[in-house]
Parts: structure tokens; sequence; C-alpha cells
């Protein structure tokens, strides 16, 4: 977002290293409404922990993160249940994202591993180079990409910058190690300068 999101929780802070790296979001904000909702003849106020901004989607997404232990309390579920129903009901999606989804896998790892790479500066002779020897779509192994980088003088780090940015993309969801298997995504636009 390129600028400071609050978050309340280790959780939702991981949730915006996640945000940050999807494609698909154009904006998102942290606490963004309260809501008064119906819920077992009481009004109830509730404000998500983000709304998101989505490629494809009209009206926003509005998310809910909570632990896996307090996500199944039966309580939690009523309530969560409610406040689905308000959304619905104006054509919005909210949705629940819990601990164990959040940090699945090796997803959250390597994007968090990449993201302290996302501002590093690329030298456009070193783009260039890898743009002439890597043609768009050849697969090669990390410790290639590596190789070639070194080739004109750059490290491991416009690698990482590179794969942040989805210049090189992999298996996101595989643990980032040299034998791993990469392939250059090079746009045409960038080809061609």
């Amino acid at each position: 977002m390129k600028k400071a999101v609050w978050w309340e929780s280790q959780l939702e802070r991981d949730y915006c290293y996640i945000l940050e790296h999807d494609q698909d979001v154009i904006a998102y904000r942290s606490q963004p409404i309260t809501i008064s909702y119906s819920f077992e003849d009481k009004i109830l106020k509730h404000t998500p922990d983000f709304e998101i901004i989505r490629r494809g989607l009209d009206l926003p997404q509005y998310v809910e993160i909570k632990p896996d232990e307090k996500a199944m309390k039966d309580e939690f579920i009523r309530l969560h249940q409610a406040r689905s129903a308000f959304f619905h009901a104006r054509g919005c999606e909210y949705l629940l994202r819990t601990g164990s989804q959040i940090r699945e896998g090796h997803r959250l790892n390597n994007i968090k591993l990449l993201y302290r790479y996302a501002q590093t500066p690329l030298d456009p002779l070193v783009v260039a180079g890898l743009h002439h020897n890597v043609p768009t779509h050849s697969e090669l192994s990390m410790e290639e990409l590596i190789a070639q980088c070194a080739d004109y003088g750059a490290d491991r780090s416009v690698c990482y910058a590179l794969m942040y940015q989805g210049q090189i993309v992999f298996d996101l969801d595989k643990p980032i190690r040299p034998d791993m298997s990469v392939k250059a995504a090079w746009s045409a636009q960038e080809e061609s300068s």
C-alpha cells in the first residue's frame, strides 16, 4: 500500500503480507467501517479487520481475522453468521481467515522473505542482460538464476526482488531453495525495451 497499515495482532500483520503480495488486490485498509447488525434480538456493533478492493469485484470484501481457537467457539460462529448475513444483504463478501489458513505451508514465510527485497533497486543493464539470456517462459533452477545474476555483477537480492515483483514466477507454496524451479515472466513491453 506504500503507507503504514495498522494491525492489532501478529496474525493481522501476517495477513497484510499476504495482501501486499496478492496481485488481485488493488487496495486494502484496516478497521474500515463499523456496522450495526442484529444478533439474537439485540443490536450489536462490529468493525471488520480489513476492507479489500479486488480486481474483478464491484464491491469490497470484508475480512475478519481470528486465531483458530476463537473461530471455533460456538458464540463466535453465531456472531460470524449474523455478520455475514448483514454484508451479504448488501452484496458484499464477509470472510473469515484463521491462523491456520494464513500461516499454512510455506506461502507466508516465502512472502516475508521476498518482502525484504521489495525495494531493491534493479540496475537496468542487469535486467536487460537477464531478459536477453533468460527468455520469457524459460525454466531454470534458482541456483541457475542466481548464477545468471552473478554474471552481471548482481547478487541474490536481485533475484529475490524479481521474484517479489512477479517477473520470476515459482510455486509460492514450496520452500525457496537452490534447486527449486523458477520461470521467467518478462512482459512483452519489458523485453522490447
